[in-house]
């Protein structure tokens, strides 16, 4: 992100600065929008106003792509998706999280872990994602993969917990039936 037209930078928590356009920005995310309509702090090492972000340069990267009409960059791990997806809703970008709940459900995550597809859409309220993925958790060894208690599965409360493990035992006692 260099434009030389653009009239913000960007700048995020390792000090990567992108160049970008108020406008595009306002249109992806009301809280752009919103934050660009208070006076922007001026470097004098710098020709534009800038604002800091506590993102890492990576999350604010593909946020960025993802919010510009170019191509989006592929998501291939939990990390990243996670990252962004809280970037997303942080600024209220609902085009890019609309984006990221097809991809959490695309069958690359849900065959790597579908478990943890589950707990990320339990975090962020996605009850069709939720639904989904709790489908493709009928083999998986709840007890023992919760053990193992991932970053993601921190946001997931219990009654979500509880709700897969009944859902998991409802479906084996039909099939014994």
């Amino acid at each position: 992100f260099d434009a030389e037209d653009a009239d913000l930078i960007l700048r995020s928590a390792n000090c990567e600065e992108f160049r970008v356009h108020r406008c595009i920005l306002s249109i992806a995310s009301p809280v752009f929008r919103d934050m660009f309509a208070f006076p922007q702090p001026h470097d004098p090492n710098h020709e534009l106003a800038h604002v800091d972000l506590p993102e890492t340069t990576a999350t604010l990267d593909i946020l960025l792509r993802y919010i510009y009409p170019i191509p989006s960059p592929k998501i291939v791990d939990f990390t990243t998706l996670s990252n962004v997806l809280v970037a997303a809703e942080k600024y209220g970008a609902e085009g890019v999280t609309s984006r990221l709940r097809t991809i959490l459900v695309s069958s690359h995550f849900l065959d790597i872990d579908p478990l943890r597809v589950y707990a990320i859409a339990c975090r962020w309220s996605f009850l069709e994602e939720a639904k989904l993925a709790s489908t493709r958790t009928v083999y998986v060894d709840l007890v023992k993969q919760g053990e193992e208690c991932t970053e993601d599965m921190k946001y997931m409360s219990g009654l979500d917990y509880h709700r897969l493990l009944v859902l998991q035992q409802t479906r084996k006692d039909t099939v014994q039936k």
